[in-house]
């Protein structure tokens, strides 16, 4: 059967209403038996099934649709993509029917339903049973530095209601959201913001945009708030403008606007460092003297009143800066993304495969078909789970040196010493080191690795024109035209950028390269040519482009070692490079630490399993040392950093090393990386599942408790592994605060005092003090925990403390290897020990040992501690456990 369509020239729009919409949605068998033909590409192995002549419908997977449509029939084929990496699996079952003018496609988990005469598509998840519809897709012809291209505009069904359905993912922004169902989104990378076009809904499915690299916006704002300038000026520049904003009638029972602030006039420039916009009195967006400010932001207020049918809007704001705009826009049971430049529309529809369950939840099983579509996130060294030191930046050899020995003379647990920017001196900018400073890098690296630390050196992808880098590139055309950043799209750019990197880090036994400002900073890519075409069309994937540069070749010279780069931007498939991202440069402020929660849980369910931020915040106040305020801030900064993956100090004109900071602060950041290293056996663990299972360490509450609605507006909780619940501490010399308990099955428990908590609905107050933030523990867990170390090697981790909490039945997979060479991806050179913990029986079991590698413990020690009575409670070792056996290697149960 051959469907044809005949498009015209000008804008193509298609709207419609999905056969899954019209339906019941329990109701998704083929009403007619019309045969339509399903076709297995030859160049890809994939099963394909044409819509219509634009559309067309592909199967990764029986649980992976990709949607590919057209501008034309005279567009050209998609180029290879940056981000999907998957071969499409052989096994998959597809039937395609023919419904009226709809084409319904069956597999085992979902029904596919296309409209013949609109190409518009829907997924329904026979295991979620979520509906995914796509219901207006538009094609606008536009123009790119002179070339005929299209804008795309497509918009999917939503749930007006915000708890009922969340979007979760799209990167890492500042806003300090945590749902994005209906909110506008910026998708444009910059200094502290992160895009990556993944996002989640709560409804049980996942959305990949591919072949989405240029700027782009998620529910634009279209609606403008005339303000009325205003003569009245407060203290230090503040300017003020006002205006209006009308409340109809339809919208009267959400009481919800979403808003848009246009900050500064282009895209990769920061706005004014002090924005206030209130909403009928109501604060919407709050940014107090915070540098870095994205070009827009973005601001929710619900509850709207007013006795009249428009509600005043009032923006405060730096008068040194551009005036900012504001924009707006209403509940609809809907979301829009706008891309600016594509002549094809391609999007995977990701939903899950099994039932969910505690090991295996909704959320987890659509990040596992995000990762196998992109890449799998490889297993770091272990040391790079430890503690991180840095700071902007060490001055000097002997510095860097001396502030690593401090560490080791203070027994200050640390595993990786951080060289930031200007170590080139008076060379010019450049991965090259000033003898005048740096007389001997690769001897600073040996001392370095003699106190059992690693050390990453910070790496640009731009040169000062002075440098031999920067001449050779611009000779060779591998450099942006007219630009001191190279074109990471172009492969002898890429060849030549990573030799320059080797020449001066690995070759001198550099362990990691700090790739900084991959956005690129100040995005010098718009509208230049690039190797693979327009910068504007290739705008955001840059950082993927540098990070793979360096992971690709790193591997092929050095294959038993394994890889880990920071830096400041992020795009889908960026964990397949062992890139992790940290937020930028951001302000020390208890409401920027409020951010950080947002930002790093939203970004985690982007499907991007690492990822850091500056502890302590990177600009910094110049009375650090003694301002109370300032203390309590790093101290807290510091108990939210230890449950992030990958646990990081940094500061700018700033001495980071904690000892500076006072004794009392020093004896609290030591408790917390005590605890660090203690959960190193979970942490590393759940590093090993990353890799191996697709798996997700610092998670959003919706992922594990996902049919406990009130979760999903819970911006400033979050869960470490599955086990352990961090409520961090956001306000200057708080001693208690507010803990929601999700439906858990049974109580919580207080990782430091053992007091339980039960689900009740609503928040409780708990105790916070200085020492440590509030930390819980889920029924039914199962808890490694190791001994105090200096570093993750200081010694050999027997006996285990494994903490047991009752309440459940529940498991743990235990992951054990040599925690530095690729033995375990290449030789399958490691240990996994599962326990089980029988509730009703108070049975604790220890599986059989699989697998093995060199140096393994064949016999060890475990202490097992029930958690009850007052026993296994805070961070010390327990003295008293319920029962200490010797393990090895075989089935033991044990009453307890």
């Amino acid at each position: 059967v051959a469907f044809v369509v005949f498009v015209a020239a000008a804008s193509v729009v298609v709207t419609a209403r999905s056969v899954a919409d019209a339906d019941d949605n329990n109701n998704h068998t083929p009403r007619t038996n019309t045969f339509h033909n399903v076709v297995r590409s030859k160049d890809s192995g994939k099963l394909v099934v044409n819509v219509n002549n634009l559309t067309s419908v592909e199967f990764y997977a029986n649980n992976i649709v990709h949607v590919v449509a057209k501008a034309s029939t005279s567009t050209p084929p998609m180029p290879p993509s940056l981000v999907v990496t998957m071969t499409p699996l052989s096994d998959v079952d597809v039937n395609a029917n023919v419904v009226g003018d709809v084409v319904v496609i069956e597999t085992p988990l979902v029904t596919v339903e296309g409209s013949i005469s609109t190409g518009l598509v829907s997924v329904y998840s026979k295991v979620s049973r979520a509906n995914f519809n796509e219901i207006e897709r538009t094609f606008t012809p536009t123009t790119d530095m002179g070339k005929q291209t299209h804008s795309v505009s497509q918009v999917f069904s939503a749930l007006p209601n915000r708890q009922k359905e969340s979007i979760f993912g799209f990167g890492q922004f500042q806003n300090g959201l945590l749902n994005f169902n209906q909110v506008p989104i910026n998708l444009i990378q910059f200094n502290n913001e992160a895009v990556v076009p993944f996002w989640m809904s709560t409804q049980g499915y996942g959305v990949l945009h591919d072949n989405f690299y240029s700027h782009g916006r998620w529910n634009n704002a279209t609606l403008q708030v005339q303000l009325n300038p205003s003569t009245t000026t407060g203290p230090n520049g503040i300017a003020r403008m006002n205006g209006t904003v009308p409340v109809p009638s339809q919208h009267a029972a959400t009481n919800t606007i979403f808003f848009s602030v246009v900050t500064a006039s282009g895209f990769g420039t920061g706005g004014p460092s002090f924005i206030n916009l209130t909403v009928g009195g109501q604060d919407c967006a709050v940014w107090d003297y915070f540098n870095n400010l994205p070009n827009e932001i973005s601001c929710v207020v619900d509850n709207v009143t007013s006795s009249t049918d428009e509600v005043e809007v009032v923006i405060f704001y730096d008068r040194t800066s551009h005036a900012p705009q504001v924009f707006y826009r209403y509940p609809q049971p809907n979301n829009t993304l706008d891309i600016d430049i594509t002549d094809t529309i391609s999007y995977f529809v990701v939903t899950p495969a099994n039932v969910p369950s505690r090991a295996n939840t909704t959320f987890d099983q659509i990040i596992a078909g995000y990762r196998t579509l992109t890449g799998t996130a490889p297993l770091y060294h272990k040391g790079v789970y430890g503690f991180w030191q840095c700071k902007e930046r060490y001055h000097n050899q002997t510095e860097l040196m001396d502030a690593a020995k401090g560490f080791r003379n203070r027994s200050l647990p640390i595993d990786q010493i951080v060289q930031d920017w200007h170590y080139w001196g008076n060379l010019g900018w450049g991965p090259q080191w000033d003898p005048s400073i740096y007389p001997d890098p690769a001897e600073m690296v040996e001392y370095v690795h003699s106190l059992d630390i690693q050390i990453m050196v910070s790496v640009w992808s731009k040169f000062d024109t002075s440098t031999s880098f920067y001449k050779m590139m611009q000779a060779s055309k591998q450099l942006i035209p007219g630009e001191t950043y190279f074109d990471a799209y172009n492969p002898d750019a890429q060849a030549t950028f990573y030799n320059f990197s080797k020449a001066a880090m690995f070759d001198n036994n550099v362990d990691y390269l700090w790739l900084d400002a991959t956005e690129p900073e100040g995005l010098p890519n718009s509208n230049k040519p690039l190797f693979l075409g327009s910068g504007n069309k290739y705008m955001n994937p840059y950082s993927l482009m540098v990070t793979s540069t360096i992971a690709e070749n790193h591997n092929k010279e050095y294959d038993n070692v394994r890889f880990f780069s920071l830096t400041r931007s992020s795009f889908a498939g960026q964990q397949r490079t062992g890139g992790a991202l940290w937020s930028g440069d951001i302000v020390s402020d208890f409401d920027v630490l409020r951010r950080q929660i947002t930002a790093s849980i939203n970004f985690a369910a982007s499907g991007m399993p690492y990822w850091s931020n500056d502890i302590g915040g990177f600009f910094r106040p110049s009375n650090q040392y003694t301002d109370p305020t300032y203390l309590n801030l790093l101290v807290r900064w510091f108990q939210f950093g230890t449950f992030v993956p990958i646990y990081r100090v940094h500061g700018s004109e700033s001495n980071t090393e904690y000892w500076n900071y006072g004794p009392e602060v020093e004896q609290l950041v030591l408790a917390t990386s005590n605890l660090r290293y203690r959960l190193m056996p979970y942490i590393y663990s759940y590093g090993a599942s990353s890799t191996f299972k697709h798996d997700t360490l610092q998670r959003l509450l919706a992922f594990d408790f996902e049919d406990d609605v009130l979760v999903r507006s819970i911006p400033d909780q979050f869960m470490f592994g599955r086990d352990l619940m961090v409520a961090p501490v956001l306000a200057f010399n708080a001693t208690s605060r507010d803990v929601y308990f999700p439906q858990a099955g049974g109580n919580w428990t207080d990782f430091f005092t053992c007091e339980t908590y039960g689900y009740n609905g609503t928040s409780v107050p708990v105790a916070a003090p200085i020492d440590h933030g509030p930390l819980f523990v889920r029924p039914g867990t199962i808890l490694p925990l190791g001994p105090f170390l200096q570093f993750v090697f200081e010694k050999i981790v027997d006996p285990l403390e494994i903490r047991i909490y009752p309440g459940q039945d529940n498991s743990f997979v235990l992951y054990e290897d040599d925690g530095k060479t690729m033995a375990y991806a290449t030789q399958q050179q490691y240990t996994t020990i599962t326990f089980n913990w029988y509730d009703a029986a108070r049975v604790f079991e220890i599986e059989q040992r699989e697998g093995s590698y060199p140096g393994m413990l064949e016999t060890r020690s475990f202490q097992l501690v029930v958690v009850e009575n007052g026993n296994g409670c805070g961070l010390d070792p327990t003295v008293n456990p319920s029962q200490s056996i010797v393990y090895n290697g075989l089935r033991q149960q044990v009453q307890l």
